[in-house]
């Protein structure tokens, strides 16, 4: 029966099926939907803020890093065959999975726009500084492969761009607002984990009081 199954499961990536297209029509568009929802209900419920950057730059870098990845969906895009969107369906899971987990540490103090809540510096930001940006790049890869086209990776990079210069805005808002932030960014990596074999990791920097 196993063997039966999974000679079947083959069949469809090889030969297509037009479910399998549905379904995966249907998977893209509810990640993203189950993503925006998380994120505006947290900034409904956020708390007050310490302080906020401002001028003009930091406020367009937010609303487009957030809110650009939609585009990707309304594009014209190629068939990339059954497999691949199932690899693509598999790492916007991960992608979504991974960042309702960063969402559920940085809690009431996430925001859109560059601004100092409450710092935090344990569970996911206690290996980079920005988990929900990494994470936030891995749903859009799978968005993007699931999309693809030409114009899909051109939207994807200039997000990774805007999200850059979010990280930016967000750590000189932090380091003016929080002194100890200079000493946690200079322990924990911005975007990619530092690998540690045998390392033990500094706990000098309790997370500050909101």
């Amino acid at each position: 029966m196993v063997q039966i199954q999974g000679t079947h499961l083959v069949e469809i990536l090889i030969e297509g099926d037009p479910a399998f297209a549905v379904i995966a029509e249907f998977s893209k568009s509810l990640m993203l939907l189950i993503f925006s929802l998380i994120a505006v209900g947290l900034t409904l419920a956020r708390r007050p803020a310490k302080a906020v950057a401002v001028g003009l730059e930091p406020r367009i870098s937010a609303l487009l890093g957030t809110y650009l990845i939609l585009l990707i969906p309304l594009m014209p895009s190629g068939h990339i065959g059954e497999f691949w969107s199932l690899v693509a369906v598999f790492v916007m899971i991960v992608g979504l999975c991974s960042s309702a987990y960063s969402l559920s540490w940085l809690g009431r103090s996430y925001s859109i726009m560059a601004s100092a809540r409450k710092l935090v510096t344990e569970g996911p930001y206690s290996v980079v500084r920005h988990p929900l940006y990494f994470c936030e790049i891995v749903l859009m890869a799978g968005v993007t492969l699931i999309n693809f086209s030409v114009w899909s990776v051109v939207v994807a990079l200039v997000v990774v761009l805007l999200l850059w210069r979010r990280m930016i805005n967000e750590e000189r808002i932090l380091t003016k607002a929080f002194p100890e932030y200079a000493t946690y960014a200079r322990r924990v990596p911005r975007i990619i984990p530092r690998l540690r074999f045998g390392e033990k990791r500094e706990t000098d920097i309790e997370p500050a009081a909101s």
